[in-house]
């Protein structure tokens, strides 16, 4: 990506921009290379831009996650109970630096095995909450869902640390 004119002076100590244009280099075969210049098939290109007060990192990681995961739904039959809520969540994390990865399945039965990440830098706190507001126990696993080590009900993560956890959901 580059901002402003092209050809433009990198080595401005405060950057102005006149012309604020977008350009982006998604392809580029300027330097000499040991392949073929050419690039062949269908290719496809998704930009998502958006402005905001808030200058964490982790929100920036929270954008770009949104934008780039679809969001998942899943058709539930009618129930009885009228005013039902319209939406559901069997945990929330503790934090708002960390994100969840993805989240799927365990093999074992009436577990999730969950991929998440400190996101903005600092140590923060892994925990998650039931709908009751409890602090639901998990266990760090490895990706296979071999346990890393013993139950937790909160854990430390360092900055930008992923971990994988199995939590049981019901």
């Amino acid at each position: 990506m580059q901002l402003g004119n092209l050809l433009n002076d990198d080595f401005q100590y405060v950057k102005r921009y006149e012309h604020p244009h977008i350009y982006s280099w998604v392809m580029n075969n300027y330097w000499t290379t040991n392949f073929k210049a050419t690039q062949e098939g269908e290719f496809r290109w998704r930009y998502a831009i958006t402005s905001t007060d808030e200058e964490r990192t982790s929100e920036a990681v929270k954008f770009g996650y949104d934008n780039r995961l679809p969001i998942y739904a899943r058709v539930m039959p009618a129930g009885e109970q009228k005013r039902a809520a319209w939406e559901y969540s069997a945990f929330e994390i503790g934090s708002d630096n960390i994100v969840m990865i993805s989240c799927a399945p365990a093999e074992k039965r009436g577990y999730l095995l969950c991929n998440v990440r400190e996101a903005a830098g600092e140590t923060s706190m892994l925990q998650f909450r039931g709908q009751d507001g409890r602090l639901l126990p998990f266990e760090v696993v490895d990706v296979l869902g071999e346990p890393l080590s013993g139950k937790y009900r909160e854990r430390l993560l360092r900055p930008y640390e992923q971990a994988f956890v199995r939590l049981r959901v019901k």
